[in-house]
């Protein structure tokens, strides 16, 4: 992409850059057990790395769910969140190809996803530039399963 393209659209490299690097620490917190099929983890919260408040990302994330179910899509709810519990963004594991996932995450103007293979390999992949990824190792370091009574200590994000 050209770079006044993606300044233009995304902002600057540093902005950029300081989100990938958070999007690296990260924590998956769901009530269910880490899926057994590959997919990919999606969100429709804070487009472009904007942040919006908390009923606008939650209708942009039921848009979002609308868009799984039309395209009868199986999907987990769960909270993405940074490792130091600074931010959390409702977040859907969906059974969807990478490219599938990247196609639906720019639809709702994302600057990345989260895909798990067949081995529950994590990739973290640009939306950006599809040859900017991060391997970050097994889905199983980043799950973590939740009573439903802890979950609502997300809800302030």
């Amino acid at each position: 992409m050209k770079e006044s393209y993606i300044k233009e659209r995304y902002g600057s490299h540093r902005q950029l850059f300081a989100l990938w690097a958070n999007s690296q620490w990260v924590d998956f917190v769901s009530l269910s057990s880490v899926p057994r099929f590959s997919g990919s983890i999606i969100t429709a919260s804070n487009p472009m790395g904007n942040i919006y408040s908390k009923n606008k990302n939650h209708r942009f994330n039921l848009w979002l769910a609308s868009a799984l179910i039309h395209r009868h899509c199986h999907f987990i709810t769960l909270w993405g969140a940074a490792k130091d519990n600074s931010h959390a963004e409702l977040s859907f594991y969906c059974q969807l190809t990478p490219l599938q996932s990247l196609m639906l995450a720019r639809r709702f103007h994302q600057l990345a996803i989260y895909t798990v293979n067949k081995r529950a390999e994590v990739k973290l992949l640009s939306c950006v530039d599809s040859a900017q990824f991060s391997h970050l190792g097994t889905i199983q370091k980043y799950w973590h399963r939740s009573p439903r009574r802890y979950l609502h200590l997300r809800q302030r994000f």
